[in-house]
């Protein structure tokens, strides 16, 4: 009887027959739940039946209706204060609780489960399912238990907030670090991409050549290429293959303010932006006219030799892949520098003779603060060293033998070769002016230069009008004329 009224004066009658919870009104009144020798002596009887000593685990649920507590007359409403008590009970009896089930009580907030960590620091598993939470943030209270593997949250208002399961895993994971099963349900594993804290990071490298048995090939290739593309790319027509195929993708600084890259951003092929497989095609460039098109349509530049990186990626009897990445300036009122990395495969020429690109792909950046600092103070690579008549071989390093259904004649970085590879790749035979030029191809380039001597613009934007205009002189002199008279032709296609 003693017990009794000390429970009736600890928890108040109204809050108790009223179903308040956690987060209602009844956890504010100042009648909150008192520990004292009678009430811990009815707690301590209610909880060593609910308690497992051999599994560690403490059954709390449907507290409300306990039957120690109806033998007192009481109803145990899981107010903070109740909570709060019940822990200071765990932690001075049970430290070793592993498991806690909270579920059913009607609880609205985790205000009383803010010490949880202290009372329980081996806790690996929390029940909270079947209550009244209706916010997520409310297990930020439990987030310093860092043990917890295992929780239950079925059937509370927020879970219904999620747009599916996968976010619904995302979004708890997020908030108990260590969780692996969430309602019962294993988690899959996390995915790592942080590097361990002691792991050291390899030493930047710089050109990857191979062996080196090609380095002068290679270096004399982008050399020239990029000679041609900032002196005149009309060159580059003669060395792209006639069903080539070229792509040009803008970095995503672009979408957040990239300064001037809205001359690229047109061409962009980024499939992180281009939703519609029409879009993706179109913006796909094939043929090498249209690929020259496009490229003397870009603003004019000035590549950075001293910045490249040229690094190998294949050479087979049929193709060599390679990128090559660095910084490039605008040669526009205002220069600007830019990063860019672009891949090439070559295949050999028509009838072996030197090579041609069939595939080309450009990537372009706004440059980093880092990238430009470091541009008068990283050593000068084999590219700029090969422009200035000097090969650096010191850097290359060996690569994994690749079989080989055909007679080894020579290695290229350790890919075995025929004669007809090692000839079509030769130094000699990738001179952009070497290489032989169809009479179609004559007559093309008469065309321009004549186009640019009577309209006055330049060989880029000379050839950008024929071309759209099919090759048809009068018709690209006719449109010519319309659009100057209108002034809608740009001062910069006059200027040579």
């Amino acid at each position: 009887a003693n017990a009794a009224a000390a429970m009736a004066m600890a928890m108040d009658d109204d809050d108790m027959q009223g179903g308040g919870g956690v987060g209602g009104q009844a956890a504010n009144r100042p009648n909150d739940f008192q520990l004292n020798e009678q009430t811990k002596a009815v707690l301590m009887e209610a909880l060593g039946q609910r308690y497992d000593p051999f599994s560690q685990t403490l059954d709390m649920s449907d507290f409300y209706h306990d039957p120690v507590l109806n033998k007192y007359g009481m109803k145990g409403i899981m107010r903070p204060s109740l909570v709060n008590a019940i822990l200071s009970l765990v932690q001075e009896h049970c430290q070793e609780l592993s498991s806690l089930d909270l579920s059913n009580n009607q609880l609205r907030n985790l205000d009383g489960l803010r010490s949880l960590h202290t009372a329980a620091p081996r806790l690996q598993t929390l029940g909270l399912g079947d209550n009244q939470l209706r916010r997520a943030e409310e297990l930020d209270k439990v987030a310093h238990c860092t043990g917890i593997e295992q929780v239950i949250l079925a059937n509370n208002p927020f879970v219904s907030h999620y747009r599916d399961v996968s976010a619904y895993a995302s979004d708890i994971r997020g908030r108990i670090k260590g969780l692996k099963t969430l309602d019962g349900h294993p988690l899959p594993e996390k995915i790592k991409f942080a590097v361990e804290t002691c792991a050291s990071l390899p030493e930047v490298k710089g050109s990857y050549l191979g062996d080196g048995s090609k380095t002068e090939m290679l270096l004399h290739f982008v050399k020239k290429y990029f000679e041609a593309y900032d002196e005149d790319r009309q060159k580059l027509v003669d060395v792209y293959a006639d069903e080539a195929y070229f792509s040009l993708q803008v970095g995503a600084a672009h979408q957040r303010g990239g300064a001037g890259l809205q001359a690229y951003a047109g061409h962009s092929r980024n499939f992180m932006r281009l939703q519609s497989a029409g879009q993706r095609v179109t913006q796909l460039r094939y043929r090498r006219l249209q690929i020259v098109t496009l490229l003397t349509g870009l603003p004019p530049t000035r590549h950075l030799l001293d910045t490249f990186t040229v690094d190998l990626l294949l050479c087979t009897e049929t193709c060599v892949a390679f990128s090559v990445s660095g910084l490039f300036e605008e040669n526009v009122a205002q220069a600007k520098t830019r990063s860019f990395t672009r891949t090439f495969v070559l295949v050999a020429g028509p009838g072996g003779d030197g090579v041609r690109i069939c595939n080309d792909e450009l990537q372009v950046r706004n440059a980093t603060a880092t990238e430009i600092k470091n541009q008068s103070t990283v050593p000068v690579p084999a590219v700029a060293q090969a422009a200035l008549g000097g090969v650096d071989t010191t850097m290359t390093r060996a690569v994994p033998q690749v079989a080989s259904v055909t007679p080894v004649i020579a290695t290229v970085g350790g890919v075995a070769t025929t004669a007809a590879a090692q000839s079509m790749i030769s130094p000699g035979a990738v001179s952009l002016t070497d290489i032989p030029i169809s009479p179609q191809q004559q007559q093309q380039q008469q065309m321009i230069d004549q186009f640019s001597a009577q309209s006055g613009m330049n060989k880029q934007w000379s050839t950008k009008c024929l071309v759209e205009n099919s090759w048809n002189y009068e018709a690209a002199g006719s449109v010519f004329t319309q659009l100057q008279a209108n002034q809608q032709i740009p001062q910069e296609a006059f200027i040579k």
